[in-house]
């Protein structure tokens, strides 16, 4: 074997970083007309990784890139993330649904992907069916 087929087998027995247990909640204070959505969710990765995901959403359109409630206290944005082997790291991510133009969350995909810098997960998906923003 040469040093090129070996590192290529090696690389293949590393799992990619995976997302898992996505759980969709109201965040939105009652004071505010501000809606946001925590998106909950485990980060697992066999190498206890630092990685980042990517957030998307659509409602009846193809899926964009979600926006962030940037300065929410429950939110961890998108870098940075640790992830680890079974049953993985909790982790939330809150979602502006204003800036993304939506008023209501009714038939709404959610998906979500890791990367650790080298490999890039698979996407997890979920769909919000009615979710009551207070």
């Amino acid at each position: 074997m040469t040093i090129t087929t070996i590192m290529t087998m090696e690389m293949m027995m590393i799992k990619k970083p995976r997302i898992s247990n996505i759980r969709v909640f109201s965040t939105t204070p009652t004071t505010t007309s501000l809606f946001t959505v925590g998106i909950e969710y485990f980060g697992r990765d066999s190498e206890s990784d630092i990685c980042r995901v990517k957030v998307e959403v659509a409602a009846r359109s193809k899926f964009k890139s979600a926006t962030e409630a940037v300065g929410h206290a429950l939110t961890e944005g998108k870098k940075n993330l640790q992830f680890i082997p079974l049953p993985g790291q909790k982790h939330i991510f809150v979602w502006d649904v204003n800036a993304d133009n939506l008023s209501a969350l009714k038939n709404v995909k959610i998906r979500i992907r890791a990367t650790d810098g080298t490999k890039l997960g698979p996407w997890k998906k979920i769909l919000v069916d009615n979710l009551t923003l207070i």
